[in-house]
């Protein structure tokens, strides 16, 4: 009797090796892909990054600008305000000089072409044009 021995069962690991190499290659390829996004992500970052900085220093620039002319504003509202104050007092001073000429007593012909000069200066409204008021009385005053 010959004895035959018994048939050899085959491992399942080399059967599986193809699915393996398969596998491997994909993970492979995910992790490339993967270093690949993270690299354009650090590229965005970067790119964003300048632009901050330059928002920043543009910011700074601006903000000195803002600085600079509310000082200038400042002054200037500053300066308009003693002019107007200064130009209140001398319409005063005008007026009150004018009601003293008149009361000195003289006669009311002789303080009119005055009186008249006076008033059409104080009825020039703030830049310099009449009044309605002197508009009114038409452009042949005397």
């Amino acid at each position: 009797m010959t004895y035959d021995a018994p048939a050899r069962r085959r491992l399942a690991w080399p059967s599986e090796a193809p699915t393996m190499t398969l596998q491997g290659a994909a993970l492979q390829n995910y992790n490339n892909e993967l270093v690949m996004y993270i690299e354009e992500l650090c590229q965005k970052r970067g790119e964003l990054y300048q632009q901050i900085q330059q928002e920043e220093e543009e910011k700074e620039r601006l903000q000195g600008e803002v600085r600079q002319l509310t000082e200038k504003l400042t002054c200037v509202d500053e300066s308009l305000q003693l002019k107007i104050a200064s130009l209140n007092d001398l319409d005063r001073t005008i007026a009150e000089t004018e009601a003293a000429y008149l009361k000195v007593g003289l006669p009311a012909s002789a303080c009119a072409p005055r009186r008249r000069v006076g008033l059409e200066r104080r009825d020039l409204g703030r830049r310099g044009r009449p009044s309605a008021a002197l508009r009114a009385q038409g452009p042949h005053r005397v």
